[in-house]
């Protein structure tokens, strides 16, 4: 109304109440503890979803063991033959995986940008595609997603990790072995990768 707008207030220069104030009015630590929770809860949350993922993924550990061990040409002996146990044949495996893979990942994936159809939205599109490009050969892209399908055709599962390089100050790209993996085990992975998971994590060890 026209009486708001005669106010003095969210004026610069007013600044009496918090909501007034320019700039940083309260701690960012504050607002993650709010969010996340604390350390006792967050342990006790981690721990719930291992050991819900634990149950899961021994049943899936035996299959995807096993195709590593047909992968590296670890054929089962005649006398270890049991009622689940596989006839020895030649090992194909090996021969297929890495037939497969360089026709798989023969060049990087193309970058997708999208915008507003402005001029200037399309040229922003147009140098961030470029940067994509540019980042897709300097790391490598090409070698880290053979070795993602390698891990998904030999564990079930494929994973590209996107993070953030402190020391290079810069985002960095990694295919994350698959048994490292803390999945939900209710989730789906839907058509074009999407997982629908509540949670995800990796275990990593750092030294103390």
């Amino acid at each position: 109304s026209v009486l708001s707008i005669g106010a003095n207030i969210n004026k610069a220069g007013d600044g009496k109440d918090d909501e007034d104030k320019q700039g940083i009015i309260a701690s960012m630590q504050d607002d993650l503890d709010a969010v996340l929770g604390s350390d006792e809860k967050l342990i006790a949350l981690s721990r719930k979803w291992e050991q819900e993922y634990k149950d899961y993924d021994e049943k899936v550990r035996k299959k995807q063991d096993a195709c590593e061990n047909y992968w590296l040409g670890k054929q089962f002996p005649q006398s270890s033959l049991t009622e689940d146990a596989r006839p020895i044949t030649d090992n194909i495996i090996f021969e297929a995986t890495e037939t497969f893979l360089p026709e798989a990942t023969k060049q990087n994936p193309e970058p997708t940008v999208s915008a507003d159809n402005t001029e200037e939205g399309n040229q922003y599109a147009s140098l961030w595609k470029d940067m994509l490009v540019a980042k897709a050969d300097t790391q490598h892209l090409r070698l880290k997603v053979k070795k993602m399908t390698r891990f998904w055709s030999l564990y079930l599962i494929g994973a590209i990790k996107f993070s953030w390089n402190e020391e290079e100050d810069e985002f960095e790209t990694n295919a994350t072995n698959p048994q490292k993996l803390i999945l939900d085990p209710n989730a789906e992975i839907q058509e074009g990768g999407k997982y629908t998971g509540g949670h995800i994590g990796e275990r990593r060890e750092a030294t103390a």
